[in-house]
């Protein structure tokens, strides 16, 4: 028969392989008319000053969503601080709303070290959110 400890383990090693969604921590914004190079932010601060923590090990990003008054055509990129490398970066064209899930094989790595965050460049876009869904382990 299985005790209370049997049960926590058990829960533990389920948690660790089913790793866990970070969706909804990864999420940034802009209000009105945000300029090519202009940076999305995350609760009021722009993502270059400060990114979003990654809580994950092992971390891949799986999906890039958006919506936006008006639909453009410009590049959303991903990076990481402070050393401001791309993770990803794609061009959605004509655009006011998209659900992208990156193809397995191409899927960007991202770890506990990494601090995320957003910006616009090839074009420019008006009150736009956006947000990616990543799985990993903690």
């Amino acid at each position: 028969m299985l005790n209370c400890d049997d049960y926590a383990i058990i829960e533990e090693l389920v948690r660790q392989r089913s790793g866990i969604s970070a969706s909804p921590g990864f999420t940034w914004g802009r209000s009105g008319n945000v300029p090519d190079g202009g940076y999305l932010l995350h609760q009021s601060v722009p993502s270059n000053i400060s990114g979003i923590p990654v809580p994950l090990t092992s971390g891949v990003i799986t999906t890039i969503f958006f919506e936006q008054e008006i639909a453009t055509t410009f590049d959303l990129v991903i990076f990481r601080k402070p050393s401001m490398a791309v993770v990803f970066q794609r061009t959605f064209t004509a655009s006011s709303f998209e659900v992208y899930v990156i193809p397995t094989a191409s899927r960007p790595f991202i770890s506990s070290s990494d601090r995320l965050g957003m910006k616009i460049v090839n074009g420019s876009v008006k009150n736009i959110v956006a947000g990616l869904l990543a799985v990993g382990s903690v």
